[in-house]
């Protein structure tokens, strides 16, 4: 999740970036979800990447690795006799 603030009333929320369609940045920042739902941030279009970018990296960093454990002896020796 990355943290936001509305523009005008200062609240500040979290919000899942794999919702954002797209992020226009004119006069205000308007980040548009995939729902159709707008919200008006005080964050520049540049800064809201950012923290994706940061988020990400993390998920991609702390996620757990897909590690196959070593075959132990017994299943070597029948692997080896099924291939000879």
């Amino acid at each position: 999740m990355i943290q936001l603030t509305r523009l005008g009333q200062q609240d500040r929320f979290f919000l899942n970036p794999d919702l954002i369609e797209r992020i226009d940045c004119h006069v205000d920042t308007i980040v548009r979800l995939t729902n159709g739902v707008e919200y008006v941030v005080v964050e520049s279009g540049e800064q809201i990447v950012e923290r994706i970018v940061n988020y990400r990296s993390q998920i991609a960093g702390t996620g757990p690795t897909l590690t196959r454990p070593a075959p132990d002896a017994e299943e070597r020796s029948e692997h080896e006799r099924r291939s000879a």
